[in-house]
């Protein structure tokens, strides 16, 4: 299941773009004890609390390979990375003397795939959700901003399933760069939804992120992305980081 061109190593982002990296995690299955020796102790305590195998193999991945991609940024031993994690939850690098580091990230994952964006010194979200049957009316009339909803349901079922699950990743990448998450409420703000509208947030939570850049990330595949940012990025790129033998 692979998004974007393929590429064997990650690369450090020049300043002013964001990448968005996408890994399928059954391709790094071969490589799990590598990925989850990368992990701090406290990472693998995370893990291993996870019920059922499958779930402990998948963070153990994702975590490694954000692990590898935050590394080969920095120039950086994976495994010595410092992380910690902000007043809501969301992750970020400490620099040897404990400060935040310039290098920011985020991570999505659903049914099998992974997106980690990273880039400089912008606050990043990034959500990808993987297109599926749901009460596409009913959970927006509930959930949904107002406006958001009434465009939602004037579509016909034919077009909801897409713009519902745009219309979630775009929410979902704005709270996560944000990192407040679903603390604040999800009918605080409102984004574009029609297919023919530019993406944008329409009403943002607070008049200061007016400025915030948000953008679908368009995967196919049977699945919707969005990543959102602080500043505008002067460029976006995308593609698949590939494991051993196509990579290291």
């Amino acid at each position: 299941m692979h998004f974007w061109p393929p590429q064997p190593t990650p690369t450090p982002p020049a300043p002013g773009v964001v990448q968005v990296w996408q890994i399928a995690v059954e391709d790094w299955m071969p490589q799990l004890e590598a990925l989850r020796a990368c992990l701090a102790p406290a990472e693998r305590h995370r893990v291993d609390r996870y019920r059922f195998a499958r779930h402990r193999d998948r963070a153990a991945v994702i975590g490694g390979v954000l692990r590898r991609v935050l590394g080969s940024a920095l120039g950086a031993d994976p495994a010595a990375l410092r992380l910690a994690a902000a007043a809501y939850g969301k992750p970020y690098l400490l620099m040897p003397d404990g400060q935040p580091a310039g290098l920011r990230f985020n991570v999505s994952d659903s049914a099998g795939v992974a997106l980690i964006a990273v880039g400089w010194d912008t606050e990043i979200g990034v959500d990808v959700e993987r297109i599926r049957p749901a009460p596409y009316r009913a959970l927006a009339s509930r959930f949904f901003a107002r406006e958001e909803a009434d465009d939602l349901l004037s579509l016909d079922d034919e077009d909801l399933p897409e713009a519902f699950f745009a219309c979630w990743t775009r929410k979902e990448a704005y709270l996560k760069c944000m990192g407040t998450g679903l603390r604040t409420p999800l009918q605080s703000f409102a984004v574009s939804v029609r297919t023919q509208d530019p993406v944008r947030l329409r009403r943002p939570e607070r008049p200061e992120h007016a400025g915030w850049y948000l953008g679908d990330l368009a995967p196919g595949n049977g699945y919707a992305a969005a990543l959102a940012t602080a500043t505008v990025p002067q460029r976006i790129t995308t593609a698949t980081l590939v494991p051993h033998p196509l990579g290291p």
